[in-house]
């Protein structure tokens, strides 16, 4: 069994596993005792987009037994206002996520 103490510390990610869409990866890290999860905006299969409600993704995470405590946001692109501003939206709706921490 794995050390409660480690496992508080550890946060699931899924570029662990990127083909994984959430209903099949939520539950996956669940088993393996995680509580924390970081969100990506990209490329992984299971992404949270701001296009996404930010109250069903929460509430999705929750139902696994999981909270956003991190998020990717999106790369910047040759386009850089519309980048940045692409980035903004991403932050905001990491931060009803609850994500505390946004990575760029």
């Amino acid at each position: 069994m794995a050390d409660p103490d480690l496992l508080a510390m550890l946060v699931a990610s899924p570029c662990c596993l990127p083909g994984l869409a959430e209903d099949e990866l939520f539950p996956k890290y669940r088993e393996l005792g995680f509580s924390k999860y970081e969100g990506f905006s990209e490329w992984a299969a299971c992404r949270h987009t701001w296009e996404d409600s930010p109250g069903r993704c929460r509430a999705r995470a929750g139902k696994a037994g999981l909270c956003f405590t991190s998020y990717h946001l999106p790369p910047l692109e040759d386009d850089i206002e519309q980048s940045l501003a692409r980035a903004l939206e991403a932050a905001r709706f990491a931060s009803l996520l609850g994500a505390g921490l946004v990575l760029f």
